[in-house]
């Protein structure tokens, strides 16, 4: 287990040779590059995930795995990760720890509606539910990070975080297929 002295604290650190085969990344979802791209624009964030490639990735399939690999010390580092997932493994005591870069890039989960539902009360119901404190507070119950203000996650650090606005929602320009490709081309996935 590496020292939180040790372990890398801004994107550009991951690129060091001493993380050269210590990463562990998630390889179904593209968010490390259209994050990149999000932060620092087209030309800039391709070019840091290409170098983010040649650090020998170790690609695993799902955050959860990803997590359990690292709480079993199978992989020292994971990086682009839900740190809910590390959050709620640390709650069970294992031997994992997470600091934020900086800015954390941060997904946005949504709910919608269909334009024509069968019953259009009962979806706007479920909508104002979600969006609720209370369906906040059961969100967060469940693992997941409450958007609402004043409705706290289960992590004083995340907590912190959300406060602080040291974070940055990754908006992707495009399609989300050309990203999925992109990253698939330069990790080797066929």
């Amino acid at each position: 287990m590496l020292s939180k002295t040790g372990v890398p604290k801004t994107y550009d650190d991951y690129l060091k040779p001493q993380f050269k085969g210590q990463l562990a990344v998630n390889r179904g979802v593209p968010y490390p590059l259209t994050g990149m791209i999000s932060l620092r624009g087209e030309e800039q964030g391709v070019a840091y995930f290409k170098k983010l490639s040649q650090q020998e990735l170790r690609l695993i399939e799902g955050y959860t795995h990803t997590v359990n690999l690292l709480a079993a010390g199978e992989v020292p580092l994971t990086t682009f990760t839900q740190v809910s997932k590390l959050v709620a493994m640390k709650r069970k005591d294992a031997p994992v720890d997470w600091l934020p870069s900086t800015p954390v890039l941060a997904t946005i989960s949504t709910v919608a509606m269909v334009k024509n539902p069968l019953h259009p009360a009962a979806a706007q119901l479920l909508m104002d539910l979600y969006l609720s404190q209370e369906g906040q507070q059961g969100l967060a119950a469940a693992g997941k990070i409450p958007l609402r203000r004043g409705v706290k996650s289960q992590s004083r650090e995340i907590d912190q975080l959300m406060e602080s606005g040291n974070f940055h929602v990754i908006h992707p320009e495009g399609a989300y297929d050309r990203y999925m490709k992109v990253y698939n081309d330069f990790l080797g996935i066929r």
